[in-house]
């Protein structure tokens, strides 16, 4: 493996910001990129968030071209609908009763989509948006009540001329390790831990 890849396989299994929760309202599919894999974004009838593969697995036409209704996205092309949040196909026009494909075995990439801050965070684990091996961490800040010292995740836009569609990188600050300073670690993403606690009952921040 070159270094290249090396490099570009220590950036998955993270959390990463992809666009801002006002971007994404109604019924709109909105479209992003992360990690070089092009997404749709939008949000279900009670409006939870999800995150597919923007490429329909049939003709790889954009998914975000199609249309939403709440529950499933059709794509444009040819009409074949996918579960928001799962992949799943849910339906395809062209099928005849005698047809032995079953669609319900077909799925578009999809993507675990958090809410946060004021942004919807993707968790991205593989470049096809395979189910991920395991449960990924918890997105949210985690605090001790005891001591009120959160630990901090703050975005800020890296490699991004516009300023209405920035690209945060997640930046972590931990009281238990930074300096007194509070001099940030180096800037790359950190997967948080759901299960473990650091020195004064406090989460604890892995690097990758």
């Amino acid at each position: 493996m070159s270094t290249n890849d090396h490099t570009a396989e220590m950036m998955w299994g993270f959390w990463y910001p992809a666009l801002r929760s006002e971007q994404v309202r109604g019924r709109k599919l909105v479209r992003a990129m992360l990690l070089d894999v092009p997404l749709v974004l939008g949000r279900d009838a009670a409006g939870k968030a999800f995150a597919l593969r923007d490429v329909c697995p049939h003709r790889a036409f954009p998914l975000s071209f199609g249309q939403f209704d709440g529950a499933t996205v059709e794509c444009a092309y040819h009409g074949w609908r996918f579960e928001a949040h799962t992949g799943q196909c849910q339906a395809i026009p062209s099928l005849t009763a005698d047809s032995k494909l079953k669609c319900e075995r077909i799925y578009a990439g999809s993507f675990p989509c958090e809410e946060h801050d004021g942004y919807l965070w993707c968790f991205m684990s593989n470049p096809e948006g395979r189910a991920p091996d395991v449960a990924p961490p918890d997105v949210r800040y985690r605090a001790d009540a005891a001591n009120a010292h959160p630990l901090r995740l703050r975005a800020r836009c890296v490699g991004h001329k516009s300023r209405a569609t920035p690209r945060p990188a997640v930046r972590s600050f931990h009281p238990d390790v930074a300096p007194r300073a509070q001099s940030p670690v180096p800037d790359r993403p950190m997967r948080v831990a759901s299960n473990a606690v650091g020195r004064g009952g406090l989460p604890r921040a892995h690097a990758g």
